[in-house]
């Protein structure tokens, strides 16, 4: 009798576990469900669509290359980005006009310190790396014209030079620029701590990523203020100075006086071609490049990153077809765990 009895209380508790999961269950549900109702946005849009939109990705589920092309530049330019961008998108523009100012004032500081180190090392930064040669007569400096060497007209050259400070900007400043956009940029979305992502425990805590970025603009642009300040100052020195005069980076130096270089409009000319420089890369070159990595050329369709739009096709179909597979003869399930594998992910 006393076994009979123990025999239902373990049912019944079976039983009120299994309501108390099933409980729990729907109780999920429906606030996945409310949740959804209130933001406007699906459990698929914030497991999915809103960590390939913080990452940069080329391929949205359903858009064709056109449409690709087009939220691609919409959703990651620098300009284009803080008005067209995706709603669902994590980096509001706020932070986008924060990051756009950071990246210009990182640059200009990385362009100066490659100009202050050019003017301490002039003859090692004016040796010539490459020389291209181009075909066609000339007079002195005047190209389709002929140059006469003892009554005799021969064909001269004309010449260009890449010197090994043109070589130190585009490369170690290249990089160094391109390494503090994607840092900022990762920072500001905090991929890691979406939904659906590794951290997402931690996702109260994303703003303290935008709070981080904020700081490095601000002390980006104080540092960069004074790289140029101190640039005027020694483009319009009378005297030739280097760097180890520069003792207290131009503030106390008599050599140096920044007070003359803030009141002479005429010594921030640079910053002229700088401001040139800088609208092609947003308006030519980053559609351009940014086009052939979309492509995947370099990558031929395979390689990470290199892959582009072609690569991440490739994965999305790989993971269609694991999961109809699954759903078409799932795997029994093991003896020893006793329940239904999950489907891949």
């Amino acid at each position: 009798m006393s076994s009979k009895r123990r025999d239902d209380e373990l049912a019944l508790a079976v039983s009120d576990s299994a309501a108390t999961s099933s409980s729990k269950s729907n109780s999920r549900h429906r606030l996945s469900q409310y949740e959804e109702r209130v933001s406007g946005v699906s459990q698929v849009d914030r497991e999915q669509t809103i960590p390939a939109l913080a990452l940069r990705a080329y391929h949205l589920p359903g858009n064709s290359w056109c449409d690709d092309w087009i939220q691609y530049f919409a959703n990651n330019h620098p300009i284009f980005g803080i008005c067209f961008h995706d709603k669902l998108h994590p980096v509001k523009p706020c932070m986008r006009i924060i990051n756009l100012v950071g990246s210009i004032v990182f640059g200009l500081a990385v362009t100066n310190i490659v100009w202050l180190w050019l003017i301490d090392n002039r003859d090692e930064s004016e040796r010539p790396v490459l020389t291209l040669s181009l075909g066609g007569f000339s007079v002195g400096n005047t190209t389709g014209g002929v140059d006469f060497d003892n009554g005799n007209m021969r064909k001269s050259r004309q010449e260009i030079e890449i010197t090994q400070g043109m070589v130190l900007l585009w490369t170690v400043g290249g990089c160094l620029h391109a390494l503090y956009d994607n840092t900022v940029w990762c920072m500001t979305a905090c991929v890691c701590c979406l939904p659906g992502r590794s951290l997402h425990c931690l996702g109260r805590f994303r703003g303290c990523g935008s709070y981080l970025v904020i700081f490095t603009v601000v002390a980006s642009a104080a540092f960069a203020s004074f790289l140029v300040v101190l640039r005027a100052a020694l483009d319009d020195s009378e005297d030739s100075v280097s760097l180890s005069d520069l003792n207290t980076g131009g503030i106390t130096d008599d050599k140096v006086d920044l007070d003359d270089a803030v009141d002479d409009a005429s010594a921030y000319e640079f910053l002229i071609s700088y401001a040139v420089e800088l609208f092609l890369a947003l308006t030519v070159y980053y559609q351009v490049i940014g086009t052939i990595l979309f492509s995947g050329i370099l990558g031929c369709g395979r390689v990470p990153v290199l892959g582009g739009r072609p690569y991440e096709v490739m994965l999305e179909e790989r993971l269609s077809k694991r999961q109809e597979s699954w759903v078409t003869t799932p795997p029994s399930s093991s003896s020893s765990g006793g329940g239904t594998p999950a489907p891949p992910v």
